[in-house]
């Protein structure tokens, strides 16, 4: 994503403040009028990767969580003896 904030902070330091304020409202709320259609690409874009990332994240602590689990079960107990 950080493509899509050098894009910004590009468009800030040389391009107009009155089409950046467009670019951020239509990316943020999704509502565009035509022409814009490439931001509300990028826009599901973004959304997409988030919900991937998202699912991913969810998949590696499921993973973590059962080897946790795991290793409880086959981890010996210690057992000490007080005849010994």
């Amino acid at each position: 994503m950080s493509y899509v904030i050098a894009a910004v902070v590009c468009a800030w330091i040389n391009g107009s403040r009155k089409k950046l304020d467009r670019f951020a409202e239509v990316l943020a709320h999704g509502y565009s009028k035509e022409g814009e259609a490439v931001i509300i690409r990028l826009r599901n874009y973004i959304l997409r990767r988030r919900r991937e990332q998202r699912q991913t994240q969810a998949l590696r602590d499921e993973w973590h969580q059962q080897k946790a689990k795991q290793r409880l079960v086959t981890t010996p107990s210690v057992s000490y003896d007080s005849q010994n």
